[in-house]
């Protein structure tokens, strides 16, 4: 694989990979001219692995292009020549992180299928630039799990994602998160915009018609609901909406609104979560329940509509919490504090739990 550290047990990835097709989409590819920009004057060593099925007299004829553009030296290219039906695995085994072209139906689908095998794909200038200072540790793991899945080559922090292809370019998913198979019903420019360290179960349906925001480290478990569309029950009919048989009315005036959960949340089986709704950090939704109004940061919420409970911890230690925001600290300085993550909160004192968080 690319350029790996084993350090103290900790991988750091910075190996980027990208399919040649010809010239012209190769030299116009968005995201690899801001890979080689940014990298110009990068002190460490990046690996690009480029991967064709022409000639390689032409492909090294663009990149010398390209780094002949860009002034770009420390760089180490490798070339792989593969045919159209193992692509997606072939850059599973050798990359991390994806670079695309154009979105072609074709490079749709590939993304689709490197997405679940937890490649990360870089969508703009931005991403680029963040992944090149990616340093971040993280713990490999242990026998087991590798044997599981042949394909995760210790990236724990890098995200799986099973969606359409037709809807790969609006999921963002941080480092860490999972997205397994799910239904999804968009509308417009609608996202589904993930943090690290998160994870979906099976069977999430997603009715988008506004943004879909989930923070970091948040669990969220099987046949959940997401829905930012709320029909409209003022007109003198119901049956306005035109995607039906007839459409008879045409559009109604439905709502859209956002749904935003927090980081560190918890939400179990079956819960629905509607328009407009905003679920604080720290919160625990009980199963089968339906939100349906914003829930307070680490409170317990459970029912039909969902109600309030109880705070989990007491009013000091939260407020220490949410000023802490350790969901935002660098993976590294998580990964340190990591044992302080798994205690209980009632047998910490109050002065404890400010060491390490503040």
């Amino acid at each position: 694989m690319g350029n790996v550290d084993f350090s103290n047990g900790l991988h750091f990835f910075t190996d980027y990979g990208v399919i040649y097709n010809d010239i012209e989409s190769f030299c116009e590819n968005k995201m690899l001219n801001a890979f080689f920009k940014r990298i110009k004057n990068s002190s460490k060593k990046n690996v690009l692995n480029v991967y064709y099925s022409g000639q390689q007299s032409e492909v090294k004829y663009s990149i010398c292009y390209l780094t002949s553009l860009y002034e770009v030296k420390n760089i180490d290219i490798n070339f792989r020549k593969v045919s159209g039906d193992d692509v997606a695995g072939v850059i599973a085994d050798e990359s991390t992180i994806y670079l695309p072209q154009k979105l072609s139906s074709e490079e749709r689908k590939t993304i689709s299928e490197l997405q679940r095998y937890g490649i990360k794909i870089l969508w703009n200038e931005e991403d680029v630039g963040e992944m090149l200072d990616f340093s971040q540790p993280f713990d490999p793991g242990k026998g087991k799990y590798f044997q599981k899945r042949q394909h995760d080559k210790g990236r724990l922090w890098f995200s799986i994602i099973e969606v359409q292809p037709d809807f790969v370019d609006r999921v963002n998913v941080g480092y860490g998160s999972k997205l397994y198979d799910s239904y999804v019903s968009h509308c417009g420019d609608a996202k589904i915009n993930i943090g690290h360290g998160s994870y979906i179960s099976e069977s999430p349906r997603f009715f988008l018609d506004g943004q879909f925001h989930l923070g970091s480290f948040c669990q969220i478990s099987t046949d959940f609901t997401a829905i930012t569309r709320r029909h409209a029950i003022t007109n003198v009919s119901l049956g306005h909406i035109s995607g039906g048989g007839i459409g008879f009315f045409g559009e109604g005036h439905d709502q859209k609104s956002e749904i935003h959960i927090g980081n560190d949340v918890w939400i179990g089986t079956k819960v629905t979560v509607m328009p407009g709704v905003n679920i604080g950090h720290g919160c625990v939704i009980g199963a089968s329940s339906v939100v349906t109004k914003n829930c307070e940061p680490y409170a317990i919420y459970a029912g039909n509509p969902a109600k309030f409970i109880r705070y989990r911890f007491e009013e000091d230690k939260i407020k220490l919490l949410l000023e802490s925001n350790w969901w935002d600290w660098p993976l590294e300085k998580i990964w340190k504090n990591r044992e302080f993550f798994t205690k209980k909160i009632e047998e910490l004192s109050f002065e404890e739990i400010k060491k390490n968080l503040l």
